[in-house]
């Protein structure tokens, strides 16, 4: 279990569910946030840090590491104490960092085949309604700048018909933003990205109470992503 600092959120005790069958480890800080309006019945918002994951799963193509926000340093993973890349400043916290082999980009990662590292943030929604996830991330280059996004339901099965099976972020750089980005466009059920902008946005349609999961999942390496925001589509 990995030992971190929470906030809006409570803890479960320990469980074990892995989805496919390839990923071979898993640490869990099992931890499920709640909603920020919990006492308005007309909106809901969840904010999470990217670090305070609930769930981490490495694979032989790579990890998911903690960096620290000021050092801008890993503290974690292979690289422990290097710089990482070229992120800096404007940092809410620390940040997550996906390093590995090879980038996968001809799989989705809703494929059985799909055996890429993921993090997963798992909310509590009590209130139907339309969600849209909001990233702040940001890539390097061309070659490091995109990462899936999709959400599973109560019993752990992919959320369909609700919205896009999975969503690509993708297209922001370092070089061209010099900053961090909130970013809630992208493709939806697509793999492949190039030339294809943004016209899509990242919003499903949640119609049952529980307690879902927004999954990463690894497209290219050292994409790194800062936080999250899931909300009802009457918040700006």
């Amino acid at each position: 279990m990995e030992n971190k600092k929470f906030s809006r959120f409570w803890i479960l005790r320990p469980s074990a569910i892995i989805i496919f069958s390839l990923l071979h480890t898993i640490s869990f800080a099992d931890v499920v946030f709640i909603d920020d309006f919990a006492d308005d019945d007309t909106k809901a918002r969840f904010v999470i840090e990217a670090e305070d994951y609930s769930n981490r799963v490495s694979t032989d193509k790579g990890s998911w590491w903690e960096v620290d926000g000021k050092k801008n340093n890993f503290i974690e993973g292979p690289k422990v104490n290097e710089v990482a890349s070229s992120f800096i400043g404007n940092v809410r916290n620390n940040y997550m960092m996906v390093l590995g082999s090879v980038n996968i980009g001809d799989i989705e990662p809703t494929d059985s085949s799909y055996d890429g590292p993921f993090l997963d943030y798992k909310i509590l929604i009590k209130k139907p309604g339309e969600y849209n996830l909001h990233l702040r991330w940001i890539g390097r280059d061309n070659g490091t700048d995109s990462v899936y996004a999709f959400i599973l339901k109560p019993d752990n099965s992919l959320l369909v018909g609700s919205g896009p099976n999975y969503f690509l972020f993708h297209g922001r750089t370092w070089e061209v933003y010099g900053d961090w980005i909130w970013d809630n466009e992208g493709l939806q059920n697509r793999i492949s990205c190039a030339y294809a902008g943004r016209p899509d946005f990242a919003s499903w349609y949640i119609s049952e109470p529980g307690i879902y999961t927004i999954r990463l999942a690894l497209r290219e390496i050292e994409t790194a992503v800062d936080a999250l925001v899931f909300q009802t589509s009457n918040l700006y």
